[in-house]
């Protein structure tokens, strides 16, 4: 299986909404949709995240270091 590549907004999403697995990551996401129906941008790009988590095996998911992506996060530890 390949790894899934994701850019720097996609993955703030899912800091955005990260769980304890890439499964249960996808599913918030995907409770999130009907929030963000009104807004192109966001909705395309949430379904996007999604539909690249289809692929994103469990190990992956734990190896992206999404606390890095967090809104929150200081700046110096952005990548």
């Amino acid at each position: 299986m390949s790894k899934v590549h994701f850019d720097e907004n996609e993955l703030m999403i899912m800091a955005m909404f990260e769980q304890d697995t890439a499964e249960n990551t996808k599913k918030k996401l995907e409770e999130v949709l009907p929030y963000v129906a009104d807004d192109m941008a966001v909705r395309l790009l949430v379904e996007q995240v999604i539909s690249k988590m289809e692929n994103l095996p469990d190990e992956q998911f734990k190896n992206l270091e999404l606390d890095l992506y967090r809104p929150d996060a200081p700046e110096e530890e952005k990548a």
